[in-house]
């Protein structure tokens, strides 16, 4: 089998979020999903535009040739000790691109066990005409079919998915459509006061040592497929979903701009605690 090929995903009504059911009454005439997995896929400069012109400006996207490199990831090849897979899924309306979406598959592989398959849910972006259309439940269960595939590929007999989105707290300027929806979905915010988590600093390396490291603080809002009515995670498995993302993050990161990040899980509660999960935060 290609993986590399471009194929569609499949519409599977099982992994919808609880809160995305209504999703399935989603009408898909006329719409289509391109899954982009190498950077010569005839969409990949399109979208990749669409969403450096949303996130960009805000230091939320990572630069163009971090997103190429990543199509290179292959999980029988691991990278310090972690399985990674990376693809971009593209809705288009005939040949108008409607919705872009792209994220990055995790396994972090250990004397031959494994825990949950993290997939981080990098960038989200529907055109207005169909936000409210279940589109973007579809969106936030689609993910799931790669965590199943980077698991296959690896021949790993993994515990599960963990989604992971990377959010903004509201503080009553701030928008927080995205993390009410994700809360309607089901999505949970880790405790962000018992969890300091930051994402990495984009820029370029050497824009940022004209400058100086500038990490950006944000919530963790996860969804554990099959688990969503716990309300609680140990802290060893926040542990393990902070590093990694830390480790996808630093395949294309100098060490010592991670540095401080990793300092970061000294500040986790010890292991054999339970940390909260909270209903994400509305203004």
């Amino acid at each position: 089998m290609d993986y590399r090929a471009s194929t569609s995903p499949q519409l599977i009504a099982a992994d919808l979020a609880p809160g995305d059911a209504g999703a399935v009454d989603l009408d898909w005439s006329g719409l289509r999903i391109d899954r982009i997995r190498s950077p010569e896929h005839p969409l990949f400069r399109a979208a990749y535009e669409r969403l450096w012109r949303y996130f960009g400006a805000s230091g939320g996207m990572e630069r163009e040739e971090v997103i190429r490199a990543r199509f290179a990831w292959d999980p029988s090849r691991p990278v310090l000790d972690h399985a990674l897979l990376y693809e971009m899924l593209v809705v288009r309306r005939g040949e108008e691109i409607v919705a872009v979406r792209d994220h990055s598959a995790i396994l972090h592989l250990a004397d031959g066990e494994s825990g949950p398959v993290i997939v981080h849910l990098s960038h989200n972006l529907i055109e207005p005409a169909l936000r409210g259309s279940g589109l973007a439940g579809w969106l936030r269960a689609l993910p799931i079919q790669l965590a199943r595939e980077c698991a296959a590929r690896c021949d790993a007999a993994t515990v599960g998915c963990t989604l992971v989105a990377e959010m903004t707290e509201p503080d009553g300027g701030t928008d927080s459509t995205a993390l009410r929806s994700y809360g309607r979905a089901g999505f949970l915010t880790i405790d962000p006061e018992v969890v300091p988590y930051c994402q990495p600093d984009f820029r370029a390396a050497d824009e940022i040592e004209r400058s100086s490291l500038r990490p950006v603080p944000f919530a963790l809002v996860i969804r554990r497929v099959r688990r969503e009515t716990e309300r609680s995670l140990a802290s060893s498995e926040a542990r393990a979903i902070v590093s990694g993302l830390y480790t996808m993050f630093g395949v294309h990161a100098r060490p010592d701009h991670m540095t401080s990040l990793w300092a970061r899980l000294d500040r986790f509660p010890a292991d054999g605690e339970e940390i909260a999960l909270l209903n994400p935060s509305s203004p």
